[in-house]
């Protein structure tokens, strides 16, 4: 079964990668945290991270950045791996270290990785 139609705004990406994978049996990256993360945060938010990261993000790596058009100050981007890395087990327990040691001295919210 396919998810219900997106709300009016959030686009369709129904068959490419972009956090997680879509298509026939999956949910839209729309409404995966990510997804809703980047709607929200807009341009602005695109543009803090091509800037923390102007070579892109590796898997395992994670960056804080303020959080645009969100309610609160800060936002951890982790990278989990594609699970069909062969190093995909350290890849996801390193972007969670990454993630918590920028994190320290916060409230942390986070969604499941990987």
């Amino acid at each position: 079964p396919c998810p219900p139609p997106l709300p009016e705004g959030l686009g369709n990406n129904a068959n490419s990668w972009g956090a997680l994978e879509t298509g026939p049996g999956f949910v839209f990256r729309e409404h995966a945290v990510d997804g809703v993360v980047s709607s929200l945060g807009g341009k602005a938010l695109r543009d803090l991270c091509a800037r923390a990261r102007p070579d892109g993000f590796a898997a395992g790596s994670a960056v804080a950045t303020a959080a645009p058009g969100l309610p609160f100050e800060t936002l951890v981007h982790a990278v989990a791996p594609f699970w069909e890395s062969p190093s995909w087990r350290a890849d996801l327990l390193r972007a969670y270290a990454a993630a918590f040691a920028l994190s320290a001295g916060r409230d942390v919210a986070t969604p499941l990785l990987g």
